[in-house]
């Protein structure tokens, strides 16, 4: 398949606003959020200190706070392709934040994990960006 590289016209950023005021507040975002964090403190568990999480994608934070808590022992980066996401984020969260296009990732350095949290399925080709996610984790990482 063709490369298709995101544009910043595939969401409409008017959305960050609504998510920021109701994340915290609507059932579907913090069950989903405490499925997340009982998976990466299971993955994270026996990573010696010092390990790095991505959350491609992080939008408004929503995740990437949850992130920041239960990985008290490694560092923990957001990326997203909208400063407009980033600038929320950024009143959730003190974990580096990153505005990068995840065909074109921004990082010199690999992850022991990387999540995207409702990000995949709107991608037009799926099978290419985990493949090019894989080269971005360390041996043994985990694309959970």
């Amino acid at each position: 398949m063709t490369y298709r590289p995101l544009s910043h016209q595939s969401y409409d950023r008017s959305h960050f606003a609504l998510l920021f005021q109701v994340e915290d507040r609507h059932f579907w975002f913090r069950a989903r959020n405490q499925v997340i964090a009982t998976v990466v403190k299971r993955l994270t568990a026996n990573l010696p200190r010092g390990y790095r999480v991505l959350e491609i994608g992080c939008g408004t934070g929503n995740v990437l706070r949850v992130l920041e808590r239960v990985c008290i022992s490694g560092t923990v980066v957001g990326m997203d392709l909208f400063a407009e996401g980033l600038k929320y984020a950024q009143q959730r969260t003190s974990a580096a934040l990153v505005q990068g296009d995840i065909h074109h990732p921004p990082f010199a350095s690999e992850f022991n994990i990387i999540g995207l949290f409702d990000v995949l399925e709107h991608l037009p080709d799926d099978r290419q960006v985990l493949h090019a996610l894989k080269g971005m984790l360390q041996e043994n990482g985990i694309l959970p």
